[in-house]
């Protein structure tokens, strides 16, 4: 079981160093005013250590990413993405979500049509982690990184492909194919998720930090076989999180969000009753 963070003494800034480095790329150096540029911030996590994905643990600390952007700079930046994460279970029966090794956040940026060619924009991401091993220390770090606008888009290659390769192994958007890959319907409060490829042999739901709330995560979080049954705790908080399905060594991954049954004293609440149909019009009477 891993000690409380808060109980740890301060290691030194160079050890911190050794346990994550972190680093923030840009998929490009030259962007094209009015187009989206990926950035990509990136955790080397020293083996055997891991860091925390910002979802219902029940230890440890999110993995937080901030960017800032030069006042007036007119950047805008999209949601943060995380990898898909993985279930570790330890001593007490504590069930975390973590990352381990090369970890790619990645963030898109959009410039403003309005910039002039030629003007350089240094980004700065702010981030806050805990790794964890049989002991957890905090860390931060801040990194930066800058890019151009120019008349055509180019970058490094190397770094490019990278982020291309981490984006894709991502957890997709739920419109993009999830509902061609699974059926997903409501049982009162219980959610059940069937893949509709026999081939899959494990499906895991990683709830979001604030998300409804899992009654039994340990239990009932990951099943053996293609359908998974999810019952949470009574409220209004919509599922969120991330549903996975295994096949061999495959991984497929959806980011997925349903609102939760209307309920009534703990019950699911009635159907409402249909509109009457309305009466034809009286024939106009003759005189």
């Amino acid at each position: 079981m891993l000690a409380p963070y808060a109980d740890q003494p301060a290691e030194p800034a160079g050890k911190r160093k050794e346990l994550v480095a972190v680093s923030l790329l840009p998929h490009d150096t030259a962007v094209k005013p009015g187009d989206t540029v990926q950035l990509a911030v990136v955790f080397d996590v020293a083996k055997d250590w891991h860091i925390y994905w910002p979802g219902q643990n029940d230890s440890g600390m999110a993995t937080t990413v901030e960017l800032s952007f030069p006042p007036g700079s007119g950047l805008t930046a999209g949601p943060v993405s995380f990898p898909i994460p993985k279930r570790y279970v330890e001593e007490g029966d504590i069930l975390n979500y973590i990352h381990e090794g090369r970890v790619v956040v990645t963030v898109p940026v959009t410039v403003p049509a309005t910039a002039p060619v030629g003007r350089a924009f240094k980004v700065t991401a702010s981030v806050n982690y805990l790794v964890c091993k049989e002991s957890c220390i905090p860390g931060e770090a801040v990194v930066s990184a800058t890019f151009t606008t120019a008349d055509k888009t180019a970058g490094n290659a190397a770094d490019a492909k990278a982020i291309d390769d981490a984006r894709a192994a991502q957890p997709k958007p739920q419109a993009d194919g999830f509902d061609a890959a699974a059926t997903a319907h409501w049982e009162g409060q219980t959610l059940v998720l069937t893949a509709k490829d026999a081939a899959v042999t494990q499906v895991t739901f990683f709830p979001s930090e604030g998300g409804a709330k899992l009654r039994n995560p340990l239990a009932s979080g990951q099943s053996k076989g293609g359908t998974l049954k999810l019952a949470f705790d009574p409220g209004l908080k919509p599922v969120e999180g991330v549903v996975e399905f295994t096949s061999g060594n495959s991984r497929r991954a959806w980011a997925f969000h349903s609102a939760r049954p209307q309920e009534t004293n703990g019950e699911p609440a009635p159907a409402s009753p249909k509109p009457a149909p309305l009466a034809p019009p009286a024939e106009p009477s003759s005189r």
